[in-house]
C-alpha cells in the first residue's frame, strides 16, 4: 500500500543539498522512536474513533423500534461503518509511515534544508546568516522515547518552484523526532558562529558596511565632475543673479507715483 500511495501522492525523491560545500553535507533523519511516537498517536486516534462509532451504533439501536426488520438494518449499517473504520485506520497507518520516511534534514557549512509532509510537501532552506534562534521542545512521551524537536527560527526563507512548496510566512522549520538534538544544535551553532566570524554574517551589518563604503566613492565622483573653475563660475552667476534681483527690487520701490 505504501508504494501505491507514493505513486498516487507523487512524492518527490531525496532533496538536493542546500547551498554550501559538497564535502560538508550532513543528512539527518528522524529517529526510529519517532515512528513509534507517530504510531502511538495513531493508536490513540483509533481508540477515540472506535469509541465514537460504538456510541453511534448504540444510539441507532436505542432510537429505532425493536423489530426484526430494523435489527437487520442496524446490523447492515453497523457492519458497513465498521468496515469503513478498519479501511480508514489502515490508510492512516500507511500515511503515518510515509510521513516518517519522507522527512529530510540536510546541513552544509552555509545553510540547512528541511523537507516534510506528504499531502503537501514543504521544503524550507535557511542560511546561517539569517537564523535567529534555536529551541528544543520535548513532551512527556518524547522524553520517554528519548527524542525531541529542534525549532529553527529565521529572518527569511526561500521558495522553490514545482511540486515542492515553501513556508515563507512564519520562517520556522523543525527537525522533528531526532534523538541527537543537542549534537545537532551544537553543530548548527558552531557553523553559525564560523559563518559570521568569516565576515558573511548579519545581513544588516553587511548592508551598513556597503553603504559606508559607497560614501567616499560618491564624493570623489562629484569632485571629478565639478572642478574648481566650474565652482567659481557658478558662484559668479549666483552673484550676478542676486545683483539683478536687488536692482529690480530697488526699481520697484522707487517707482514714481502718478
Amino acid at each position: 500500500m505504501s508504494d501505491l500511495l507514493v505513486r498516487l501522492l507523487r512524492l518527490p525523491g531525496a532533496p538536493e543539498a542546500p547551498p554550501g560545500d559538497e564535502g560538508s553535507v550532513l543528512c539527518f533523519r528522524a529517529a526510529p522512536n519517532y515512528l513509534h511516537y507517530l504510531q502511538f498517536k495513531w493508536f490513540i486516534g483509533v481508540l477515540i474513533s472506535l469509541f465514537g462509532l460504538v456510541i453511534m451504533i448504540l444510539f441507532l439501536v436505542g432510537s429505532l423500534p425493536q423489530d426484526e426488520s430494523y435489527a437487520t438494518l442496524i446490523t447492515s449499517i453497523g457492519t458497513g461503518l465498521f468496515v469503513l473504520f478498519i479501511l480508514q485506520s489502515v490508510l492512516r497507518l500507511a500515511l503515518v509511515r510515509l510521513d516518517y520516511h519522507n522527512r529530510w534534514y540536510l546541513v552544509t557549512d552555509r545553510s540547512l534544508r528541511v523537507r516534510e509532509g506528504i499531502r503537501e510537501v514543504k521544503e524550507t532552506t535557511f542560511t546561517f546568516a539569517n537564523i535567529q534562534n534555536l529551541t528544543v521542545t520535548q513532551g512527556p512521551i518524547q522524553r520517554m522515547l528519548k527524542i525531541a524537536d529542534l525549532r529553527v527560527e529565521t529572518a527569511g526563507g526561500r521558495s522553490i518552484d514545482g511540486r515542492v512548496t515553501v513556508n515563507l510566512g512564519s520562517h520556522i522549520a523543525f527537525f522533528r523526532g531526532i534523538d541527537k538534538v543537542e549534537e545537532i544544535r551544537k553543530l548548527i551553532n558552531d557553523r553559525m558562529a564560523h559563518f559570521r566570524d568569516s565576515g558573511l554574517g548579519d545581513p544588516d551589518d553587511m548592508a551598513s558596511q556597503q553603504r559606508a563604503s559607497l560614501l567616499p566613492v560618491s564624493s570623489s565622483f562629484t569632485n571629478t565632475l565639478i572642478g574648481r573653475d566650474e565652482i567659481q563660475a557658478l558662484r559668479g552667476v549666483l552673484a550676478e543673479a542676486r545683483a539683478l534681483r536687488k536692482s529690480l527690487e530697488d526699481r520697484g520701490t522707487h517707482r514714481p507715483i502718478t
